[in-house]
């Protein structure tokens, strides 16, 4: 990761063209920043950092966690204890099935819509994308959220090798990438 990373961040998340990028009706404003996993300790110090200074300046800052937002959508649907059971029960692809039918993308990305629009902030930063492999992968789901993130600039924090066209989770697995819909920039 360049050390301005989070410095541009800071700056990008308050430039007056970022923020009504949410006003624009062609481009859904996703952004990636990708980091080595052995960065993780210091990306998450950045986000906290960059989070702080932004608030400082009145520049709303909502932050979610892929995994944590997983689990909150289970306890929601009073599934977590059942879904525990079943990953000691069953296989990992039966599991991994079954998890899928109760908590899909669909499922995900209106959880997050509801997030966007109970909190209306002005950017949205969503880490913890590994901790939710292989629940939940970050193409699919980029792929139905452009439609229902009101338009807010949302900032992926992504544990790998993104290079505009494929992401290598841990710089290990291909996801390819491609729509003709929108574009999701990397922020490097």
């Amino acid at each position: 990761m360049k050390s301005d990373t989070f410095e541009r961040l800071y700056e990008r998340c308050q430039n007056k063209d970022f923020l009504k990028s949410n006003n624009q009706a062609t481009i859904v404003p996703f952004y990636i920043i990708p980091y080595k996993p052995t960065e993780k300790q210091e990306v998450a110090n950045n986000i906290n950092m960059v989070t702080k200074r932004l608030q400082e300046v009145n520049i709303n800052i909502l932050r979610l966690d892929l995994f944590n937002l997983c689990i909150e959508i289970l306890k929601d649907q009073d599934m977590l204890e059942d879904v525990l059971e079943l990953e000691q029960d069953e296989s990992p692809e039966y599991f991994l099935d079954a998890f899928d039918s109760a908590i899909n993308n669909e499922v995900v990305s209106d959880y997050i819509q509801t997030k966007i629009q109970d909190n209306d902030p002005d950017v949205v930063f969503i880490q913890g994308i590994d901790k939710a492999y292989p629940f939940r992968r970050l193409h699919p789901l980029i792929n139905i959220l452009h439609a229902k993130t009101e338009k807010k600039p949302i900032v992926f924090f992504y544990p790998g090798i993104y290079n505009g066209i494929a992401f290598k989770l841990f710089g290990l697995e291909e996801e390819s990438f491609k729509s003709n819909n929108y574009e999701v920039r990397n922020l490097e």
